[in-house]
């Protein structure tokens, strides 16, 4: 299993340039310990992401829920790009959107990714990361519409999936293309019932012309089953 971006060219110089800012950056105490540990593994996660060309920009999001009964989580701050992110920058938010600790920067964070994760880590208990991305193979799937078929092991290896359609109203202009009143996951809180509902008990879903949520109890197996899923949906595609 060997990164893409490294597998088909990538030097080495250029790699350790770009992946050479610590992910430890903060000084020892600065966190209870669990929460600088899932903090250091979540920054560890995006690094990988991006070392897997899994990223877009300073789109996308990955989130932990921290442990105790507060339903606390660690999302990404928005405007780093993933091979930036460090354990420091990473901000600390409540479900209800309140910013409990805003990282080592000022950005704020993405409210798409508040809204989809909360209303996934609120109903999901059983899921510590919560992994929403969009690569190419798997938004092919998406628009089909016999979506991911069992062609494969690395499908069997991802087991159940689940599929939410995607809703959200778009005005276009000559220039840009930007969401008014969208009734998507991006910003309203009532589709989080639709997308808790259609999700149910698994793992894997799929979000029809747009992209895909996985969840894990662990940090690795989000990991692990976002990589089958992803091989599985481009071989597929390629079939």
């Amino acid at each position: 299993m060997f990164p893409r971006g490294v597998q088909y060219g990538t030097s080495v110089s250029s790699f350790e340039k770009r992946h050479s800012k610590p992910i430890v950056d903060f000084e020892e105490g600065a966190f209870p310990p669990e929460e600088a540990r899932l903090r250091c593994q979540l920054a560890a996660l995006y690094r990988l992401v991006d070392l897997f060309n899994w990223s877009q920009g300073v789109f996308n999001h990955m989130t932990v829920r921290l442990p105790g009964d507060l339903m606390e989580i660690l999302i990404n701050p928005f405007g780093l790009l993933y091979h930036e992110q460090t354990a420091s920058t990473l901000v600390k938010v409540d479900l209800d959107g309140n910013i409990l600790h805003p990282g080592s920067t000022i950005l704020g964070i993405n409210q798409a990714g508040y809204t989809l994760h909360s209303a996934i880590h609120g109903a999901r208990c059983d899921l510590l990361c919560v992994i929403h991305l969009h690569t190419p193979a798997v938004a092919a799937i998406s628009a089909t519409k016999c979506g991911l078929l069992p062609l494969c092991q690395e499908s069997m290896i991802v087991g159940p999936v689940a599929y939410h359609d995607y809703q959200a109203r778009f005005l276009y202009s000559t220039k840009i293309c930007y969401s008014v009143d969208a009734k998507g996951i991006l910003v309203d809180l009532k589709e989080r019932e639709s997308l808790v509902e259609d999700m149910g008990s698994c793992n894997v879903m799929i979000l029809r012309n747009h992209g895909f949520v996985v969840g894990g109890r662990s940090i690795e197996e989000a990991f692990h089953l976002t990589y089958h899923l992803i091989l599985a949906c481009e071989t597929q595609v390629s079939t």
